[in-house]
């Protein structure tokens, strides 16, 4: 009788467990503040590998810069502060 009673309290508390699990994942937005102000993006951010991937566009026009895409060279310039930084995509350095 306990064996029985056992194996349904662990059946409803793992099920407990995965639907508040899986509630909690849903619900779960990246927030991003800039200067104590919510970042509007208009790709969603994602946390992948213990890292954070943001638009890098809404990112650098809310500080005031511009960026320019080259598809055709995978190349991203951005423009801050007279500062320009050139990123190749599958290059690991930064210009």
């Amino acid at each position: 009788m306990k064996k029985i009673f056992y194996i349904i309290l662990m059946t409803v508390l793992l099920t407990i467990l995965f639907l508040v699990s899986s509630a909690l994942a849903q619900s779960s937005e990246i927030k991003i503040l800039l200067d104590n102000k919510p970042l509007e993006t208009v790709v969603p951010s994602v946390i992948e590998n213990d890292r954070l991937f943001v638009s890098a566009r809404n990112v650098v026009e809310a500080l005031g810069g511009r960026i320019t895409w080259f598809p055709a060279l995978k190349l991203m310039t951005i423009n801050i502060n007279g500062r320009t930084i050139r990123l190749v995509i599958d290059d690991p350095t930064l210009e």
